[in-house]
């Protein structure tokens, strides 16, 4: 999965070359818009990182708008669930990812909205915006830490910015030391790349290539039918074709955030979260548009059975001439 980046830094959205030359330089309000259908959105306050300001009041509006993961200058427990309050699914600690804090931290908001960030040049972890060598490897950090958080985020920091390409088998590596999720980034240029981490179960967060154009993030045609796209939702395991419903942007990014396929009812005019009363629930293993970006395709572990009849795919009649 691409999780794409917005550092900030003075209001706009930047992109830095090991985390010390700028760039890229683009409109922060672009770049919301450009990634709203994202299913998480990664947002750095690099002022706030370096202690030389901050960009709340842009992350506050970031955050009622897409799913977001917010790292930069969270260095108190009353900071991170000041972020989360705005609408922040997790927060990433870096440079205070320590035992005893993250045990302070668990306890208010849970590990599951906790992101550690291991960033590493020449593995060798790098703090302070990457500017204090701390001696320490990624491997004995990732054993401390584990039980303290949800997810682990490794940056390979002497690649950053620089569209070199990610170290796949460093990546798999750090996935096989951990239970957690494994989140990378680092000079990822291409969507093989990306898909080499995705067969082995490890995300990415794609800033520059994104910027570029070397990478598009997939967009959905929702005016062509008037807010809505019709959804064709799959079996995962046997390909069976479940339902087919309508989704519009909202109940898309809701499916989204929540990983459970939310669709809208055009009868009753509202969201409508598949199961929700009947424990029927769809959770989606797999997002496919077509070649019009005007029909979805989801591939789903379905839950019981799909049809309110009691069948478990709605196209159970066959037609008889």
């Amino acid at each position: 999965m691409i999780i794409p980046s917005i550092d900030l830094m003075d209001g706009k959205a930047v992109q830095l070359e090991r985390g010390r030359k700028k760039i890229l330089e683009r409109d922060a309000e672009e770049m919301i818009k450009e990634f709203s259908l994202a299913r998480e959105l990664q947002v750095i306050d690099l002022d706030a990182a370096m202690k030389k300001g901050s960009n709340e009041a842009i992350v506050a509006e970031i955050c009622g708008k897409a799913n977001v993961r917010f790292g930069g200058g969270v260095n108190t427990v009353a900071k991170a669930e000041k972020i989360i309050s705005y609408g922040a699914g997790k927060v990433i600690i870096g440079s205070m990812a320590e035992k005893e804090f993250l045990k302070e931290l668990c306890a208010a908001v849970g590990n599951e909205k906790i992101v550690v960030a291991l960033d590493s040049e020449n593995g060798e972890i790098v703090k302070d915006a990457w500017k204090t060598k701390t001696g320490k490897g990624v491997e004995e950090k990732i054993a401390e830490l584990e039980d303290y958080c949800g997810e682990f985020f490794f940056t390979f920091v002497e690649n950053e910015g620089t569209m070199k390409g990610i170290d796949i088998q460093r990546a798999i590596a750090l996935k096989k030391l951990t239970k957690n999720r494994v989140v990378v980034a680092g000079g990822i240029r291409n969507v093989e790349e990306i898909d080499g981490l995705d067969s082995n179960g490890i995300d990415c967060v794609v800033g520059m290539a994104l910027y570029t154009g070397k990478i598009e993030m997939p967009k959905i045609d929702f005016e062509k039918g008037n807010g809505l796209v019709p959804v064709i939702t799959q079996d995962f395991e046997t390909d069976e074709v479940l339902m087919l419903a309508y989704m519009n942007r909202q109940s898309f990014l809701e499916t989204m955030k929540s990983g459970f396929a939310t669709y809208w009812s055009r009868s009753r005019k509202e969201l409508w979260k598949k199961g929700a009363t009947s424990g029927n629930v769809q959770k989606v293993v797999e997002v496919k548009y077509d070649c019009d970006a005007d029909t979805l395709l989801l591939k789903v572990e379905q839950k019981g059975v799909a049809c309110h009849t009691g069948m478990k795919s709605c196209f159970f009649k066959k037609w008889r001439y």
